[in-house]
């Protein structure tokens, strides 16, 4: 029970974590729009990379590397606390 409690409280976290950006917009939109750029006449085209909204942020970074070594700390004590 312990283990799945900390699984789905570290996964909670996790997705929290990196949705971080989302959930900090400013919603609702405005009704008029934005967006435009080089699209403004109505077409589609390739103009570049599309922009997802994405922003991996160095504390992003940061948590994901002390999850990792958090992960593998526990798995290298359990394996040696059973030898």
């Amino acid at each position: 029970m312990k283990r799945t409690a900390t699984i789905a409280l570290l996964s909670v976290g996790l997705t929290i974590a990196s949705a971080a950006t989302a959930l900090a917009a400013n919603y609702p939109p405005n009704p008029g729009g934005g967006g435009g750029g080089n699209n403004s006449g109505g077409t589609s085209g390739g103009g570049g990379v599309a922009f997802t909204g994405a922003n991996v942020t160095l504390g992003m970074i940061v948590f994901v590397a002390l999850v990792a070594v958090g992960v593998a700390a526990l798995v290298i004590g359990r394996r040696r606390a059973r030898a």
